[in-house]
């Protein structure tokens, strides 16, 4: 029965940790949203959207130290290989 209970315990916590990062995806979209409408503004050389000026200093230094991985917008599904240098399926036969 222990292997039954830790199986159990191991659920609750990957279930858990799924639901953490389903509830950071919401705020990250919020914030790569505003990031983008900023680059879309300075880009066309637009004046800022009202609601954007009061986070812009903090957003732009996150534009700004941002790579190219990280300016897009990721899923939660996404970031469990997203490192492990995996490229590709390989058939061995």
């Amino acid at each position: 029965m222990s292997s039954a209970s830790a199986s159990h315990r191991r659920n609750a916590r990957l279930r858990r940790e799924y639901l953490y990062r389903k509830s950071l995806t919401t705020s990250e979209s919020s914030t790569y949203e505003a990031k983008r409408r900023i680059r879309d503004a300075l880009s066309q050389g637009k004046s800022l959207p009202t609601e954007l000026r009061a986070s812009y200093d903090k957003l732009k230094s996150e534009i700004d130290h941002e790579d190219t991985k990280h300016e897009t917008n990721t899923s939660h599904v996404d970031d469990e290989y997203g490192d492990a240098g995996w490229s590709g399926k390989k058939l061995c036969c």
